[in-house]
């Protein structure tokens, strides 16, 4: 795929270099210039007074004036923007520029509106900050074609944990529209709070929406939600909420910019707030503690046998109708607490009029009462997975989180799906879990279903923000990007063209436009040119170019990276076995992870004694990484013939050491991926190029190391820490295609 940038230089304007994030489906550069200036216009159809009016405010940040908007007529004039509606797939949306005129055409006002943010995107950097009054951009002339993947593009924000308040969840559904995301999932309920005001049961926020404590510190089944006035005189509280009119407004701004808001009204679980200040809604009996350290003072799942709950549920359910314009409302449904159920004689009782057979079939007839309810009122549901298990409700579209199992089923009984597991989906875990690249290389459609009917019924996805761990909206930023921009493209390029390495380059140059923006987005960290290098004498190391406002500091003793550091300006000579540390710093900010490149002096050893397999140790035990062999009593060898896992005596915690030889034909860089869950680690030479190591989901990673043609010794470590059992290893080498590598690449000593 070409790379999205271009460079402009004309007299006397200012220069442009758009990185277009996500990538069009098809850009084709121009041989002239295009300028806007404050003489161009912006000509718009009656039916996108909207979209020019967005567009002509943000660019009155940049240029310092106002851009005129009129009216589209027959006479054009020469300088202007001109957006129209023309006879296309809805979101779609062509973009031409020439000279001083610039067409944008969507098949709906929708992709009129994407049309103008890669517009926006084809100005400088700095043109995403405000008040910068520059009366000239110039870019390359350009034709764009283009259309979204897939029609669920979102992100879910968690604000019962922590309350950001209005102003913060406008800029978030800024950062979401500026990048094509159409659909804002907001989780407004929940044990942490309850943010949204419902006007029957005004007790729901006025004391629901405040925790005892502060916006720091997280043990879900020991909180105390705020039960009366009198509770307020004394100690610490933390919350806040939505009132109706913000919900109104923050859902006419999120419309305005074609963003679908979506709220989520946990039931039957997750509803502490309600629960405590409604008693009549809980389950009665002589309960007693369950398994999991809840009591019946602090159960947080409504009470399902008693007519009062679902009284209470449809009367809050209908003031949501009156907030919400969208299709779909979220009921949650995830993590019910049903120990209480079984011991609730209301429960019980409800079990066996309705001939239910356990608390799962009890669940299903509460979302199914929901449903119906919903449909009556033009409402569609969505669930969580969980909601699958005491059988679906007939028009549910289930959110898949962890019940992976259950899609394919899903699926052939026809409900649509969204796809949003834990990995790569889930914001709120670290990065080294959920990276960028995992993100970015994920498949949301099984393989199965790819080309076939079905496939439509997988909408899209979303990336979650859960915040028990994000007191403030700054670490909101961080944990949401970039990994944001590698989910919209994701979603919106078509899977043929998403192009990894093309992606990570245009994100270094997208950075400044992050800064220009003012979000606190994860600095990630230089990337070597090469992860390892082996040499007999000496080689050069080098690191992709570092982003504008960056620089790069390194070590090459084993020192920490810090400031002080040398600074990376070209590629050094290494001589000697070390490894080389490095570090992006912008300003006060620096990365939060170090990049490496393990250099080995080496020399190919005699090969002429070797057979085809590998040598594999086996090892039984709980670790957090692969662990030393050479510090292991308790181990076995065996001669296998690939990277089968069918050694292994149980199925969780174990660990085995494949060593062995490779033999390569081609000079040049090689690429290694290694696709595992748990950790795994490849060694070349004694050079570690993947470092994959740790507890996670199967998930890919790949390093990059120059090779002559000959016969290298390789060392690939697997840990096994529960849950699947996977470890696939593949090799690219230089103008070939990736092929994963199997029995008859390894050989072993005789």
């Amino acid at each position: 795929m070409k790379s999205i940038i271009a460079t402009t230089l004309t007299a006397g304007v200012a220069f442009a270099q758009p990185t277009l994030i996500p990538a069009p489906q098809s850009y084709t550069e121009g041989a002239g210039t295009t300028q806007i200036t404050p003489a161009t216009v912006i000509v718009h159809d009656a039916k996108l007074a909207s979209e020019a009016k967005l567009l002509a405010e943000k660019l009155r940040t940049t240029t310092g004036c106002l851009l005129p908007l009129v009216p589209e007529s027959k006479d054009t004039p020469a300088a202007a923007i001109i957006l129209d509606l023309h006879d296309a797939e809805a979101s779609s949306y062509t973009l031409n520029s020439s000279g001083s005129q610039i067409t944008i055409k969507g098949g709906d006002p929708a992709g009129v509106f994407y049309g103008t943010q890669t517009l926006l995107q084809l100005l400088p950097a700095e043109t995403a900050g405000s008040d910068i009054k520059r009366s000239n951009y110039a870019f390359k002339d350009c034709s764009i074609t283009d259309k979204p993947a897939f029609p669920w593009r979102g992100m879910h924000l968690d604000e019962s944990r922590h309350f950001f308040g209005k102003t913060w969840v406008k800029r978030y559904i800024d950062t979401l529209a500026a990048h094509k995301m159409n659909v804002f999932h907001w989780h407004l309920i929940d044990d942490g709070g309850w943010r949204l005001e419902i006007k029957q049961y005004p007790k729901l926020t006025q004391l629901g929406g405040y925790r005892k404590g502060t916006s720091k510190g997280w043990k879900v089944n020991q909180l105390e939600v705020a039960t009366s006035p009198e509770d307020f005189q004394s100690g610490d509280w933390y919350g806040g909420y939505h009132t109706q009119e913000d919900i109104k407004e923050i859902v006419a701004y999120a419309a305005a910019r074609h963003v679908r808001v979506i709220p989520e009204i946990e039931m039957p679980g997750h509803s502490l707030p309600a629960i405590s200040n409604y008693p009549e809604l809980k389950c009665g009996g002589d309960l007693v503690s369950d398994s999991q350290g809840w009591t019946p003072s602090t159960q947080n799942s409504y009470c399902a046998g008693k007519e009062s709950t679902y009284t209470f549920l449809e009367n809050v359910l209908k003031e949501v109708f009156t907030l919400f314009p969208d299709e779909y409302v979220h009921i949650g449904g995830d993590e019910v607490i049903k120990e209480f159920w079984a011991q609730c004689p209301h429960c019980q009782a409800k079990k066996k009029a309705e001939g239910l057979k356990n608390e799962n079939e009890l669940q299903s007839y509460l979302v199914q009462r929901m449903e119906k309810f919903l449909n009556a009122n033009g409402k569609k549901l969505i669930g969580w997975d969980e909601i699958t298990h005491g059988g679906l409700t007939p028009n549910a579209t289930v959110m898949f989180w962890i019940g992976m199992g259950a899609v394919n089923k899903t699926a052939e009984l026809g409900h649509d799906i969204i796809m949003t597991p834990m990995g790569p989906c889930y914001f709120d875990f670290a990065y080294k879990n959920n990276s960028t690249e995992k993100v970015y290389q994920w498949e949301l459609v099984p393989e199965q279903w790819i080309g076939t009917p079905r496939e439509k019924q997988f909408l899209g996805s979303q990336g979650n923000i859960w915040t028990e761990w994000m007191e403030d909206y700054a670490r909101v930023e961080f944990m949401t990007l970039p990994r944001m921009l590698a989910l919209s493209e994701n979603l919106w390029t078509k899977r043929e063209k998403k192009d990894l390495a093309n992606f990570l380059t245009r994100l270094d140059a997208y950075y400044p436009r992050l800064d220009a923006m003012g979000y606190n987005y994860r600095i990630p960290s230089p990337r070597p040119i090469q992860s390892a290098m082996i040499f007999e004498s000496s080689a050069q190391a080098a690191f992709h170019p570092a982003p504008a406002g960056f620089e790069i500091r390194f070590t090459t003793d084993g020192s920490p990276v810090n400031a002080q550091s040398p600074l990376y300006s070209e590629p050094f000579t290494v001589d000697e076995t070390l490894t080389v540390k490095a570090k992006y710093f912008n300003g006060a900010r620096s990365s939060e992870a170090i990049a490496t490149i393990d250099c080995v002096k080496y020399q190919q050893p005699n090969t002429t004694a070797l057979e085809p397999g590998l040598t594999a140790t086996y090892a039984e035990g709980k670790w957090n990484k692969v662990p030393d062999f050479s510090k292991l009593t308790n181990t076995t060898k065996h001669k296998v013939s690939d990277l089968s896992l069918g050694i292994r005596k149980r199925n969780d915690n174990f660990s085995i050491l494949f060593e062995g030889f490779l033999t390569i034909e081609n000079e040049g860089i090689h690429t290694f991926t290694l696709a595992s869950d748990d950790g795994s680690y490849l060694k070349v030479a004694g050079a570690k190029v993947v470092d994959h190591d740790g507890k996670h989901g199967y998930s890919p990673k790949s390093g990059t190391i120059h090779l002559k043609p000959g016969t290298y010794p390789i060392e690939l470590g697997y840990l096994e820490a529960g849950g699947a059992e996977v470890l696939d290893a593949f090799i690219t080498a230089p103008n070939q295609k990736e092929q994963k590598l199997t029995a008859p690449h390894f050989q072993r000593a005789k």
